[in-house]
This record gives C-alpha cells, structure tokens and sequence, in this order.
C-alpha cells in the first residue's frame, strides 16, 4: 500500500497512524503483587526492624557498612520520588497513549524475555557451582586445619 500511494502522488501521505490496544491485562509483577497484598503498616514495622538489625550487625562490625546502607536507603527514597514525580504527570492525549501502551508491551515482553533466560542460566549456573563444591577434593591444608582444630576442641 504504501508503495502504491508514493506512485500515485509522489509522496507518502498516510492518516495518523493508530495501534491497536495490545494490551489485554496490565502486567504487575509477582514481587510488587506480593508487596501490595500486605498490610502497609506491617511491612513498614517489618522494614524498620529489617533495617535495624542491619544497622545494629554494621555498626557493630564497620563504620562503613552503615554508610553503605544509609546511602542506599537514602536512594532508594529519591528513587520512589521521582518515580512518584513521573507517574503524577499527565498522560499526554490519546494518541500519545496508544504509542506509549504500545512501546511498554514490546519492552515489557523485551525485558520478560531478557529476565528469563539470565534466570535459567543463573540457576544453571548456581546448579554447576553446587556440584562443584560439593564434589572439590580436601586440599592437605584444609585436612591439617581441620585435624588441628578437632585436636584443639577435644583438649580444652
């Protein structure tokens, strides 16, 4: 078709073009799914405890390690205000949606596809390393550190 309208009149001059909507249910993913299902108070308990206990084990081993984590937590916030930010803009006009549904459902399949084949080899890959611990053979150092504190145990 489009061929057949640039010979007639020497340019290409086609309507807006419009998608169709591709997206049959809006995908969530399990972990947000998860996540939504518990009681907002709740978790925040749970968050703080959680965050506490790293806190209190990293304060009692390195300084930095609660430097790590507080610039995480800090990030972590910033990043839920600006996604708060986006999400609070206006959508755009019909048109602009549809584009935009149809872009999300390609990446949205793009990055479903892309999770899980690292997931498969991640598994895999976790799988190999197990049986590879679990098989390696005791190097003489580890049988003598092993005989030694054995030894150590049974003489106090």
């Amino acid at each position: 078709m489009m061929d057949e309208d640039i010979m007639e009149t020497g340019t290409y001059h086609d309507g807006p073009r419009t998608f169709p909507n591709m997206r049959s249910k809006p995908y969530t993913p399990l972990i947000f799914r998860i996540l939504l299902g518990i009681n907002v108070r709740v978790l925040f308990i749970l968050l703080l405890l959680g965050f506490g206990a790293i806190f209190y084990m990293g304060a009692s081993t390195s300084p930095i390690i609660v430097f790590v984590i507080t610039i995480c937590i800090l990030s972590f916030l910033v990043a839920i205000y600006l996604m708060k930010w986006v999400l609070a803009k206006d959508e755009g006009p019909p048109e602009m949606v549809q584009i935009a549904d149809a872009i999300r459902d390609g990446a949205e399949g793009f990055i479903r596809t892309q999770y899980g084949t690292i997931s498969k080899m991640a598994m895999l890959l976790a799988l190999v390393i197990l049986f590879i611990y679990l098989f390696r053979s005791t190097t003489p150092q580890q049988k003598l550190l092993a005989w030694e504190g054995q030894h150590l145990h049974t003489s106090l």
